[in-house]
């Protein structure tokens, strides 16, 4: 029975864990690196929550209509890049080209108000009265903290939302025609339009990421029901 090792064994030892001690970095690092791009999905994931919320609010306050009690289009005729939605004369109550003339259904209001501008979006807001629309959020930074769930890693970023309207020019055809090519842009508008885009940024620790969504003036239908 011997009680040492032989210079062979040794050799192989030293090199075996010379092996695992090499690997060991590169294992640490794709580690990193997973654990890096499992936060930035998380990132992306509450910017586009972020982004849900705001969509779930009005077009703009001046959409929802006392009387009636839910929300109706706005009047854009006469501002910029609005000419194919003029109100068909002497509809009663008013409604545009393309609208439905039958109760309850998507039209402007009886007193053809109209959108907040841009430059009003912060002072006309009513955040704080609990009745917000979507322009109300504009520029109204969010921090969070995302905490991976074993406490690994913690990511603090910031949400900033930029609310703008976009032009809702065709870019071939009009909105008379049954046939017309449109794309979304991200340039602010010369003025009110139909269109407003909500474009969120995150931005953190090797974080920076926009996405955008968009909005329409479209008013809502008000749903049918059977009566007995």
């Amino acid at each position: 029975m011997r009680n040492a090792f032989s210079m062979i064994e040794l050799v192989v030892s030293i090199v075996v864990m010379g092996i695992v001690v090499a690997t060991l970095p590169m294992i640490l690092f794709q580690t990193q690196n997973n654990l890096a791009y499992a936060m930035q999905q998380e990132a992306i994931m509450s910017t586009r929550a972020k982004i849900g919320y705001i969509l779930a609010y009005d077009w703009d306050a001046n959409a929802y209509e006392n009387a009636s009690g839910f929300t109706r289009v706005l009047n854009t005729n006469g501002t910029a890049a609005n000419n194919a939605f003029d109100v068909v004369a002497l509809s009663t109550p008013p409604r545009r080209i393309g609208h439905v003339q039958a109760e309850s259904r998507q039209r402007l209001r009886d007193d053809l108000a109209a959108p907040t501008p841009k430059v009003n979006f912060v002072a006309n807001s009513n955040l704080s009265a609990g009745f917000p629309d979507i322009d109300d959020f504009d520029g109204l930074a969010e921090n969070i903290t995302i905490v991976a769930t074993d406490y690994d890693a913690v990511l603090p970023i910031t949400l900033t939302p930029t609310i703008q309207y976009v032009t809702d020019n065709p870019a071939t055809g009009n909105y008379n025609t049954q046939t017309l090519s449109f794309t979304f842009t991200t340039a602010a508008a010369g003025g009110i339009t139909n269109i407003k885009m909500i474009q969120m940024r995150t931005t953190g620790n090797n974080i920076d990421l926009t996405l955008r969504a968009y909005a329409s003036n479209i008013g809502e239908s008000r749903p049918l029901r059977r009566t007995w």
